[in-house]
């Protein structure tokens, strides 16, 4: 199932995403720059400067890509600066703005993520100086969760929740189960029961972190209500509701 390490770590997330797909519910809770960066070999940067990103560190796939690199080194004033990406050095779109700074230039960036860092050639050095850092990633914003499914298997003891989640987004996505109990109201005009209905009760909503589908303990539900069931799909660049609310009956 998993692809090799050269897909970078968001296709990886992507990938658990899919496995439960496959009949394991999974729950996310992403994983920071800093948990990247250690899978990488990389445990601490001590920047001697800054590195920035343009649009940002996390943008749409496809997109223009600028990276700026501005040193700060003590007793140096750097003949070159260069940028590294995923380890290997950059030859190409590289500006130089001026003495402690530069920029690279990438058009229609496609890579779910790299890592980039840059890097100054000082006179009397022998080896190049480390300046920055960072941590990249493309993707999408999330489709809206279809075909939302809940059942309840016979002695499970789970109601079990599943979705279609739509295109990869190469980014972490987190997805929340929103469950919100219905009540039976009467109305009541003059003392005469008029009708009867259900209806949702405001103050009762719970939610539940997951991937692509979640199991929820029938003991947290009332045995004999109605519920309303709506997935909300989340990453760095949107959110989607699902269009399609479930209504599921407890047993």
């Amino acid at each position: 199932m998993c692809k090799t390490l050269k897909q970078m770590l968001a296709v990886r997330q992507w990938e658990r995403k899919q496995h439960s797909q496959e009949g394991s519910c999974l729950i996310l809770k992403g994983e920071s720059n800093a948990n990247k960066w250690e899978e990488r070999g990389i445990t601490n940067i001590n920047c001697s400067g800054s590195m920035w990103v343009e649009p940002g560190e996390i943008f749409q796939m496809g997109m223009n890509v600028s990276i700026y690199c501005q040193e700060a080194l003590k007793n140096c004033r750097p003949r070159n600066l260069y940028f590294y990406k995923n380890g290997f050095k950059e030859k190409f779109h590289i500006t130089r703005i001026n003495r402690t700074t530069a920029h690279i230039w990438y058009k229609g960036f496609s890579e779910p993520h790299a890592y980039v860092h840059c890097t100054a050639e000082c006179p009397g050095h022998f080896q190049e100086t480390l300046i920055c850092g960072k941590d990249i990633s493309s993707g999408y914003p999330p489709d809206a969760p279809s075909n939302v499914t809940c059942v309840i298997y016979e002695y499970s003891g789970n109601m079990t929740c599943y979705w279609n989640t739509g295109k990869p987004t190469y980014i972490d996505t987190k997805y929340t189960v929103h469950l919100k109990r219905y009540k039976y109201q009467d109305m009541v005009v003059r003392g005469q029961l008029l009708t009867s209905d259900w209806s949702l009760e405001t103050e009762e909503e719970r939610q539940y972190l997951a991937s692509s589908c979640v199991n929820i303990s029938t003991d947290s539900l009332q045995g004999g209500r109605k519920y309303l069931v709506w997935v909300q799909a989340v990453n760095a660049l949107g959110m989607e509701n699902s269009h399609n609310y479930k209504s599921i009956w407890t047993i």
